[in-house]
């Protein structure tokens, strides 16, 4: 159980994203339905070399039938005609038995299929190939001897910094064509042992693409029965008792297929499931995370060693807090090693602190130690970041939480801290950075409690544009100062120890370019970090030149309101049926000041203008006092999402509001109007006496 936060992209051909796209989602939500199971067992041992065996397909296995002659003529790559999944939850060792019937519809589609590939986990992890068969033009051949087979130990999660010990067998199949159908089983035993006694899973039961026929089995003991629950799906399972045991079955004819619009609400899931438990309570499943928590291992030398060293550090208890969190944080490297018990079960203390790594239950483990011996009350806290709020709806399992961070209550104050964040620097606790994953395990409780009453305010920033004047026909300076809070500054923090300065430098410039072609920098971008409050300023100095433009007596200028484009987004898909999220709560302020070398006489409308909703704040002012243009904006998102609902409404409401962040100021030059330049001051003046 760990998290961290990557982005990536691949690039494909669509007919070949669009198969991988389903048999990624096919894969994911097998494996994720296996990793949440576990039955009253001990683990297998590691294998020193992973290996698989091929047998005939169990007794206790349904053979199901499906329509053969009904021939997709949707533009998709591969036809699926049977995808079966048949569980034994009453023996040990489990066993789930997987079934694909698959047809080839185009060249990729006989690309892709021609592959078969099977994921496992040698350490506890049996694979049994039963079948492999390919029919063509009504002939049957079985070529499950004949396959080549390939045991791959690839580490999905590696770019993560994951270790799990995961195996691919990659069979590989000949002569395959369009319209042959391939016909492959196999059985997966074993489970995680980590889990303990209690079984809890989930099944999917719609998918991104078309499927003729779902069928699903579950089989347990009479006296273990399962708590069920069906998501976005009015189906209901039928039990039926067999042979001394309950039997769950589920028959789905050709389930709609979902169409995926994407930038999701984290607590929205447009697809169907169905989730089984045999807890009955969050509580039930923080007993089994104590149970993990449970090293009884006395302090190195080391360990304590290093609490003399933060507490002399520290002036009272909130410092020692900060100072602990920063050395997990920054001291202890992300590395994650999975194997077995360990997805799960944290490395002791000692250990994580001897080898200088560990994955996030780990540093969360070693914080709530460290804190413990300043009697500071800690725990750690199981969270989801996928499905975040949505837990609170779900039936209680283990397999709800992907993240662990450490629950601090110190002074009456409650503080959610992650020891995988990186570049707080340090910063006093009520200025770091949050995550707001909704719902959070603390382990020792008693329920789910919420993490935040009210959305915390992830990112602040206030930029500050100065346009400095000479005259009304030479380059203008250009100097923006941008002060970044919380999560802003974290992220800056990173962006500028970690990448080259030129490049920073150059993606900035290439930004105002966009804008102002003829921009060029006069110095070299400048930083400052301010870790005791979580802020980072960032300072740009440019030149201007193509600046003004001029008709007969008159002077303009383009004003670009260039800080809020990255927070008022616009959905990739925007005719929904889903709502859309927004991003986590920010808080941007936005100045731009023209200074002119005199008075120009700018006439300005002095009443702010507003815009709000339910999910934004918009509002700005303009003013024009001692020869300087002023224009203040506030921008505010006060909702994580827009409901499908309001879709429309926000992106007209978008629209008007980015119409003001573009325009130009027009005025008279007072150097080319005889006489201007006085009747000016003469106003001045008058206007000085009346007030």
């Amino acid at each position: 159980m760990t998290q961290k936060r990557y982005a990536a992209s691949n690039g494909a051909c669509s007919g070949c994203y669009f198969i991988r796209l389903l048999q990624a989602f096919v894969v994911f939500w097998l494996l994720l339905a296996g990793a949440m199971v576990s039955v009253e067992a001990e683990t297998q041992g590691a294998q020193s070399s992973p290996s698989y065996q091929i047998k005939p397909v169990p007794g206790w296995v349904l053979k199901n039938r499906y329509q053969r002659d009904d021939r997709l003529e949707t533009g998709q790559p591969s036809q699926y005609l049977l995808i079966d999944r048949q569980t034994r939850l009453d023996t040990y060792p489990q066993q789930s038995f997987l079934r694909y019937v698959i047809r080839p519809l185009t060249e990729s589609g006989v690309e892709q299929d021609s592959e078969i590939k099977i994921g496992f986990n040698p350490v506890y992890e049996q694979l049994t190939i039963h079948n492999v068969i390919v029919i063509r033009n009504g002939q049957i051949r079985d070529v499950t001897r004949q396959v080549k087979i390939r045991l791959i130990q690839q580490e999905d999660q590696l770019n993560r910094d994951l270790l799990e010990g995961r195996v691919t067998a990659v069979l590989i199949l000949e002569d395959i064509r369009k319209d042959d159908i391939i016909d492959y089983q196999y059985s997966i035993t074993g489970r995680n042992t980590v889990f303990g006694k209690k079984v809890f899973g989930r099944m999917p039961l719609s998918f991104p693409a078309y499927i003729d026929d779902l069928r699903i089995r579950l089989i347990t003991a009479a006296d273990r029965p399962l708590h069920i629950k069906m998501y976005n799906s009015d189906l209901k399972p039928i039990r039926s008792r067999v042979n001394g045991k309950i039997e769950y079955t589920l028959h789905v004819r050709k389930p709609a297929p979902v169409i995926d619009e994407q930038e999701y609400p984290h607590d929205y899931n447009p697809y169907a499931w169905m989730q089984y438990t045999e807890y009955g309570s969050w509580r039930e499943v923080s007993q089994w995370g104590m149970g993990l928590y449970d090293d009884k291992e006395p302090p190195s030398a080391e360990f304590r060693a290093l609490v003399k060293r933060l507490d002399a550090e520290s002036r009272n208890d909130e410092e020692y807090i900060a100072k602990a969190l920063a050395f997990v944080q920054n001291e202890i490297r992300y590395l994650g090693l999975e194997f077995g018990e360990n997805s799960h079960r944290p490395h002791s203390p000692n250990e994580v602190l001897k080898k200088r790594f560990g994955d996030c239950k780990d540093k969360s483990y070693l914080l709530n130690a460290l804190l413990a011996q300043k009697n500071i009350k800690s725990y750690p806290a199981l969270v989801s970041t996928d499905m975040r709020d949505s837990i609170r709806n779900q039936l209680a399992s283990p397999g709800a939480f992907n993240h662990v961070v450490s629950y601090v209550r110190h002074n009456k104050r409650s503080y959610w801290l992650d020891g995988t964040r990186s570049y707080q620097g340090g910063s006093p606790l009520n200025q770091l950075g949050v995550a707001d994953y909704g719902y959070a395990l603390v382990i020792g409780s008693k329920d789910l409690s919420n993490m935040y009453a009210t959305r915390p305010l992830s990112s602040r920033a206030d930029f500050f544009e100065d346009v400095y004047v000479k005259d009304y026909h030479s380059p203008v300076k250009f100097n923006v100062t941008s002060v970044h809070y919380r999560n802003n500054a974290e992220y800056l923090r990173y962006q500028f120890a970690n990448q080259p300065r030129d490049t920073i430098e150059k993606n900035y410039l290439e930004f105002m370019k966009r804008f102002y072609p003829d921009i060029r920098p006069l110095q070299s971008i400048s930083f400052k970090d301010d870790p005791k409050n979580n802020r980072f300023i960032v300072k740009e100095f440019y030149e201007i030149n193509d600046y003004w433009k001029h008709s007969k007596n008159k002077v303009a200028f383009n004003v670009y309101i260039l800080s809020f484009i990255e927070y008022l987004k616009a959905p990739k898909v925007k005719n929904r049926l889903s709502p859309f999220y927004l991003g986590a709560p920010v808080s941007v302020n936005h100045q731009t000041r023209v200074h002119f070398p005199e008075d120009v006489g700018l006439k300005l409308d002095p009443d702010p203008v507003k815009f709000e909703s339910d999910v934004l704040k918009y509002e700005y002012r303009d003013s024009y006092a001692d020869n300087v243009y002023v224009h203040k904006a506030s921008f505010k998102t006060l909702n994580d999402r827009v409901d499908k609902d309001d879709i429309d409404s926000y992106l007209e409401l978008r629209d008007k509001i980015k119409e003001n962040w573009s325009y130009h100021v027009k005025f008279v030059d007072p150097g080319s109007v005889p006489g201007y330049r006085e009747i000016l001051t003469l106003k001045r003046r008058l206007k000085a006496l009346s007030e």
